[in-house]
């Protein structure tokens, strides 16, 4: 699935955005090459005189906020690592007004037991929302399901995450994309050269 944030478009102008893994700047395409600096303002949000409204018409992900209010917790997020790959994060939002910290990487926590408090919380919430906890328990993931190893458990957040925020549980978002990670201050860590 292609987040709305990457597909843009403005009269007849289409625009492609995605994260430039090797600085973590959006990159705006036009076509097949890199879009005009006048174009690729426009979509950031950077036009002169432009209403609020206007701007976040044009770019979903322009005004994306991270907050208790807006986001669900824990919540995820794709951003680049060290500019050579992207690796999924998970956190806690900030309260409203707050700044966003640089979470956890995922594959970097090695006790299963963190990872597994964390997706038995999802399955709460879900059974709260929806009537339905998809077997998220202590018991199923241990002793049925056999999920026993920290890569699993990620993997199973990850996919949870995205679930809930494509379900729009809560009202809330519970997982970045590259793009808007970026727009809402999650920051990747690159390497100097």
């Amino acid at each position: 699935m292609i987040a709305p944030e990457q597909f843009l478009r403005e009269g007849r102008t289409e625009v492609y955005v995605y994260v430039d893994i090797t600085n973590g700047k959006l990159v705006f395409m036009c076509e097949e090459a890199i879009c005009k600096k006048a174009v690729s303002d426009l979509f950031e949000g950077k036009a002169l005189d432009d209403p609020e409204e206007a701007k976040k018409a044009r770019n979903p992900a322009y005004g994306l906020k991270t907050n208790t209010a807006t986001t669900g917790s824990p919540y995820g997020f794709i951003v680049a690592k060290r500019g050579q790959e992207y690796v999924f994060k998970s956190n806690t939002p900030p309260p409203v007004g707050g700044k966003v910290t640089k979470g956890q990487e995922c594959a970097n926590v090695s006790t299963i037991s963190d990872h597994r408090i964390k997706v038995v919380m999802l399955g709460r919430i879900l059974l709260d929302a929806t009537g339905s906890n998809l077997d998220l328990t202590s018991h199923k993931m241990i002793e049925e399901r056999k999920v026993n190893n920290s890569n699993q458990m990620c993997t199973l957040m990850d996919m949870t995450l995205r679930y809930m925020d494509a379900m729009k549980i809560q009202g809330k978002r519970w997982f970045y994309r590259p793009v808007a990670s970026v727009t809402t201050g999650h920051l990747g860590t690159f390497r100097v050269k």
